[in-house]
């Protein structure tokens, strides 16, 4: 199973290629579980050798789940981020109407790095 690292810097056509294939993959390893009592009742497999390999196909299950879960989460987080973001900076006058003035200059600072230089003779 990839790494949860590679989720956090996959973008978000790769996330959904992860999500796509995991999700197969739960679904053969699940499959593949259900086949286990069938086999137990033929007599294919003995009791041990079902609850040895149902035990670990509910582990692989159980970590598909959660890397499901962690690479939505981080979907999710991205969707919200851009929202807030984008609202933010629709009423942009708004926000700085709204904001302490250390903040209006911290973000002054961090958008004009070099400083603003105004000229009479061109007016900006």
């Amino acid at each position: 199973m990839p790494e949860l690292k590679k989720v956090w810097q996959a973008s978000e056509p790769e996330r959904a290629a992860l999500i796509k294939q995991a999700e197969a993959e739960l679904k053969e390893q699940d499959e593949m579980r259900k086949r286990l009592l069938p086999a137990l009742l033929k007599g294919v497999i003995d009791q041990k050798t079902n609850a040895t390999a149902k035990e670990e196909f509910d582990q692989t299950c159980d970590g598909y789940e959660a890397y499901l879960e962690e690479l939505k989460g981080r979907e999710m987080m991205s969707i919200v981020f851009w929202t807030f973001s984008r609202n933010l900076l629709i009423d942009v006058g708004a926000a700085w109407k709204r904001a302490e003035i250390d903040k209006q200059q911290m973000f002054q600072k961090m958008l004009f790095r070099n400083g603003l230089r105004y000229s009479a003779r061109t007016e900006f």
